[in-house]
C-alpha cells in the first residue's frame, strides 16, 4: 500500500518546524474501502501518528469506499491541490486498472506525490473453513469439475488483479465475483462456503 498526496511537502523526516503549512489545518486522510477492514486499520494507525508529525491541528480518517478503490482514487485526482487530503492507495490495484482501461478511470498514477509504502505484505489464498482445498492442485482439480469463485471488492482492488492474474497462470476456469463492499464481506461469503 502506499500514499500519495497532491501536496509534495514531505515533513516527517524534517525539522518541526518545516511543517508550518499543517499547524492549525485538518488533513483529511481518505480509505478507498468501508470501515473495518484492512485498509482502514492501516489508515487509522496511520492517521494516528501522522498528524502530530505534521503538526496537524486534526487529522481524520474518512471512508470512501466504491468501485474497489476507484471512486476514491478519481476524487482525490481531481480535488484541488491543497495538501490537506491525502489517500491511503491500493498502488497496485490503481496502476494495474489504469494501464488496463478500466471503465472510470480519470486520474494518472505518475501524476500522484508519493509519499512512501505502508507495508509489503505476503499474499494468501484463502478458502472457507473445512474446505477440502489444501493445495493448488486441489484448485485445478476444483476448477476441472466447475467454475471456481474468486471474491472481490471491484476492479480497482488488489484482490481482483490476484484472482485474474492467479486464474490466468494456474490456467483455471474461474470467475472473480466483484460487487462485495469489504473484504470482511468476501471473507463472510468465505465462512459461508459460498
Amino acid at each position: 500500500m502506499t500514499l500519495p498526496a497532491l501536496a509534495t511537502l514531505a515533513c516527517s523526516a524534517q525539522a518541526a518546524d518545516s511543517c508550518a503549512f499543517y499547524k492549525g489545518k485538518t488533513v483529511e486522510l481518505v480509505v478507498p474501502f468501508s470501515a473495518g477492514g484492512g485498509y482502514d486499520i492501516y489508515g487509522r494507525m496511520v492517521a494516528k501518528y501522522m498528524g502530530d508529525e505534521l503538526g496537524a491541528a486534526h487529522m481524520i480518517v474518512r471512508n470512501q469506499p466504491g468501485a474497489g478503490g476507484l471512486l476514491a482514487t478519481n476524487q482525490t485526482w481531481s480535488a484541488p491541490p491543497t495538501g490537506l487530503r491525502i489517500e491511503l492507495m491500493p498502488t497496485s490495484g490503481m496502476i494495474t486498472a489504469e494501464l488496463g482501461g478500466a471503465d472510470g478511470v480519470q486520474f494518472k498514477s505518475g501524476g500522484f506525490s508519493w509519499i512512501g509504502r505502508l507495508t509489503g505484505e505476503p499474499d494468501i489464498v484463502g478458502t472457507y473453513p473445512g474446505s477440502p482445498l489444501k493445495t493448488v492442485d486441489d484448485l485445478k482439480r476444483l476448477s476441472a469439475e466447475r467454475t471456481v469463485k474468486i471474491g472481490s471488492v471491484g476492479l480497482g482492488d488488489m484482490d481482483y488483479v490476484e484472482g485474474e492474474l492467479m486464474g490466468l497462470v494456474l490456467g483455471l476456469n474461474y470467475n472473480v465475483v466483484t460487487g462485495f463492499a469489504s473484504v470482511p464481506e468476501v471473507y463472510s461469503a468465505l465462512s459461508r462456503g459460498c
